[in-house]
């Protein structure tokens, strides 16, 4: 089991920010719990478009898109970019986890999870999955701040829900990273050496 190993608050936030920058500029870069960023990689749109889509994960896709928006509100084309990346990242050899930060009842974390299983037996190197989310909103004193997007409310129901569909996809297997809590507490936890190949930030 991970033992709680201290990270600085800034540097638990820029490991974040930081992430949210290199996913803007396209970079591809690493980054590492400790806020650190690595540029050996280098990924531009096209290149993570040009990988093939495989007809057992698209099939994966569309089933839990049936359930849209029970368990997710991810887009199909959301989708299919942590497809893309994921599987572009394993076959070039992208050390690190994956990771969603702003995880609601799960649904796209699933498919990073099955995507994850599938790009391992493709290249090898099975990767953990974290879910990183307080799973309960902003709180009941903050209720307000808790949005509604597309007609659906976007606070949490606990994390007992996202292990019971993790359960029932036969999907809850010990690479999966259930990490509770605000992310200035949660990130915390997080050894200190830990890489992230991806980080998707979905979150309020």
């Amino acid at each position: 089991p991970w033992q709680p190993m201290a990270l600085l608050p800034t540097r638990a936030a820029l490991a974040v920010v930081a992430a949210a920058l290199c996913d803007a500029t396209a970079q591809g870069q690493l980054v590492t719990a400790n806020g650190t960023l690595h540029q050996d990689y280098f990924l531009t749109w096209s290149m993570a478009q040009s990988e093939p889509e495989d007809a057992y994960i698209v099939n994966v896709m569309e089933s839990i898109f049936d359930h849209w928006p029970r368990i997710t509100m991810t887009s199909k084309a959301r989708m299919r970019t942590s497809m893309h990346l994921m599987r572009w990242m394993s076959r070039v050899g992208v050390p690190g986890d994956f990771a969603e930060a702003g995880v609601w009842r799960g649904g796209h974390a699933l498919f990073m999870k099955i995507v994850a299983e599938y790009v391992y037996m493709l290249y090898g190197s099975l990767r953990r999955v974290w879910l990183l989310d307080s799973f309960f909103g902003f709180g009941s004193g903050n209720a307000g701040l808790d949005l509604v997007f597309n007609g659906v409310n976007n606070s949490a129901e606990g994390w007992e829900p996202v292990v019971d569909l993790f359960r029932s996809a036969e999907q809850l297997h010990e690479n999966v990273m259930i990490m509770r809590g605000y992310y200035k507490d949660s990130l915390h936890r997080i050894p200190a050496v830990l890489e992230f190949a991806l980080l998707r930030i979905d979150c309020d």
